[in-house]
C-alpha cells in the first residue's frame, strides 16, 4: 500500500483503455499507475526502491506487443521473487473463447499463474464498472 492507497499496476498498450481505468478509479482507494507492455512494466518496478514491495494488484490485458498479459502473469515471479503472491486480472477486449482458451492453458502449465489469478473481465462501454467491483472484492476499501 503507497499512500494510504493500495497501489494497482494496469498494463495495457491501448492509452485510451489506461485513460480509461485510471479516470474512472480517481477518487477510491486505489492508486494507478500504468504501464505500455512488459518493457515499460520493469522500467515502473524498478523506478522506485519500494514499488516491487508495494504493488497490491496488476490488471493485464490479453493482447499485447512481445508477451500477452497471461504471459507476463505466468513469469513475474521467475524475475522478481517479491512479486510472488500478487492477483492479478485479466481485462481484454479480445474475443471472450480467445482469452478465456488461453487463460485455462496458462493455469494448466505455470503454477504461478494458477496461484495469482483472480478473474477475467471482458472489455466493454461500462467495464470499468465492472472492474471496480472486482477489485474492491479483492481489495477492500
Amino acid at each position: 500500500m503507497r499512500e494510504d492507497k493500495y497501489l494497482i499496476i494496469y498494463v495495457d498498450d491501448s492509452v485510451m483503455a489506461q485513460e480509461m481505468v485510471s479516470d474512472g478509479l480517481k477518487g477510491t482507494d486505489y492508486l494507478v499507475e500504468t504501464a505500455n507492455d512488459v518493457r515499460d512494466l520493469e522500467k515502473r518496478l524498478l523506478s522506485e526502491v519500494n514499488t516491487l514491495w508495494q504493488v497490491d494488484l496488476f490488471i493485464f490485458d490479453f493482447d499485447m506487443p512481445d508477451l500477452t498479459g497471461a504471459q507476463i502473469a505466468s513469469s513475474l515471479d521467475r524475475v522478481y521473487k517479491e512479486l510472488k503472491a500478487i492477483p492479478f486480472i485479466i481485462f481484454s477486449g479480445k474475443p471472450r473463447e480467445e482469452v478465456l482458451k488461453a487463460i485455462e492453458a496458462a493455469q494448466q502449465s505455470s503454477p504461478t499463474f494458477a496461484r495469482n489469478y483472480r478473474g477475467y473481465l471482458e472489455k466493454k462501454g461500462e467495464s470499468v464498472g465492472e472492474l471496480l467491483e472486482k477489485i474492491q472484492e479483492l481489495l477492500p476499501g
